[in-house]
């Protein structure tokens, strides 16, 4: 009978309130007259004749004693019908002279409003909840999930994602904050973007999906900064590949819980960082991710027209990074051999990087070539 988006008071608030108003009766009634909920167990399932017309002319009936005879099954009342954003959901009758109960009845409908506006905010929680456990599940248990379904989903809650986007987990120790407080605190620190960003609550912390995740560096470090104020007990925060128009986010998610049992004493870790990239390959966790990461540079260095990009990496191998050394080994100029490597680290995001993740990334690159 009711919309989905609300519940008719439980028998257990009807119980409570007539217990205020003893002894009148208060019953909750159908659209066709029904009684399906009462304080008197006994009245269940009887047609009442003034709730009906209530129903029907979705305006409040007063029957007095003198009346009762005119109403099949009913004593003087008066019956209210329940009516929120326009939709009828039932009608609220109590027993008795309405001169004598028309109080109680205006302080039953502003009780039974009150709880209707809770059940739909619970029932909304409800909803929202059940959506952001369907994204998780798209997110962590699922390799083929299509950037489309997540899309969709995530419009549900009314956010829209603003590419280069990063999945973000925050590792903390078990917390006894609800959802929506955690959430309205990363909001309120400025972590969250309602509009742009998810959050999920996860076993082991929580995990963000953030948009326009440009400079992942500086942004996991804020969230280091606010660890007090978000009243959370950080243990690691790790930032998986950032991700443009085809989402692949089940392997992003991956890269961070690889990051999570990472055995180095670290609490940021960044993976559009090579050499945080690089600390995961050596950890002993059997989760190799340079052979992706360097695929997806063999591809960027490929879209390039000079050809000496390949062979200066192999020279930078051959001579450990010294430029001097690079530069015969290829029978070029220093100033030449200078621009050349610049160009590379700039173009794979090397410029800061240790000559070691160079080296490391370069090796992987070139024996992936050699392979093909």
């Amino acid at each position: 009978m009711s919309p989905l988006e609300y519940d008719v008071p439980s028998a257990e608030i009807i119980n409570d309130v007539a217990k205020i108003i003893a002894p009148h009766t208060i019953n909750v009634i159908s659209e066709t007259g029904t009684i399906f909920t009462s304080s008197d167990p006994k009245n269940i399932g009887k047609f009442h004749a003034g709730g009906f017309e209530a129903a029907n002319q979705q305006k409040t009936i007063e029957i007095r004693k003198d009346e009762e005879a005119k109403y099949a099954g009913c004593k003087a009342s008066i019956s209210t019908p329940i009516i929120k954003n326009g939709k009828f959901l039932g009608v609220i009758e109590i027993d008795g002279e309405p001169d004598e109960i028309r109080g109680f009845s205006s302080l039953i409908s502003l009780t039974t409003n009150l709880f209707l506006d809770r059940s739909s905010k619970e029932r909304r929680n409800l909803k929202r909840k059940e959506i952001r456990d369907a994204l998780t599940e798209l997110i962590v248990g699922n390799d083929i999930a299509t950037r489309n379904e997540f899309v969709d989903l995530s419009k549900l809650l009314n956010i829209e994602y603003l590419a280069p986007i990063s999945v973000i987990l925050v590792n903390a120790k078990k917390d006894n904050m609800d959802y929506e407080t955690v959430f309205k605190k990363f909001v309120d620190e400025k972590i969250v973007v309602p509009e742009n960003d998810l959050l999920l609550k996860m076993n082991d912390g929580y995990l963000l999906i953030k948009s326009k995740a440009n400079n992942n560096d500086e942004f996991l470090q804020s969230i280091l900064d606010k660890e007090e104020a978000l009243n959370l007990d950080i243990i690691k925060i790790a930032a998986g590949f950032n991700l443009d128009k085809d989402y692949v986010l089940y392997q992003s998610y991956l890269v961070t819980q690889a990051f999570k049992n990472c055995a180095f004493d670290r609490k940021i870790y960044n993976a559009m960082n090579p050499d945080d990239l690089v600390l995961v390959n050596y950890s002993n966790n059997g989760f190799d991710l340079s052979r992706k990461y360097c695929n997806n540079l063999i591809d960027m260095i490929d879209s390039q027209t000079s050809n000496w990009i390949y062979p200066t990496m192999e020279a930078y191998l051959h001579e450990d990074g010294r430029i001097q050394g690079i530069a015969d080994y290829l029978s070029i100029h220093k100033n030449t051999c200078i621009y050349r490597v610049n160009k590379i680290l700039k173009l794979c995001n090397f410029e800061n990087c240790r000559t070691f993740t160079i080296a490391h990334f370069f090796g992987i690159i070139l024996q992936i070539k050699q392979s093909n």
